[in-house]
């Protein structure tokens, strides 16, 4: 980083890290039940299309914030 400001983003602890992963897959979870209506219907229907992005778009967020873990503790 440009000012040497370490925040939790960019530098997260392990506690940090867990509570990401766990809130992610918790949230993950309840938006299949609900796009699938509790697994009844298709996940890869029409309407459902905003939610999947959605959820891949926090995937690779998520993914990035394990990268920024393991970038920090090889420092």
């Amino acid at each position: 980083m440009e000012n040497g400001k370490k925040t939790w983003v960019s530098h997260p602890t392990k506690k940090q890290l867990v509570l990401v992963v766990v809130v992610w897959v918790i949230c993950v979870g309840l938006m299949v039940m609900a796009m699938t209506d509790f697994f009844r219907q298709s996940l890869f229907s029409r309407g459902n299309l905003v939610f999947l992005l959605l959820m891949v778009t926090s995937t690779f967020m998520v993914i990035g914030f394990c990268l920024n873990y393991l970038r920090s503790k090889l420092e």
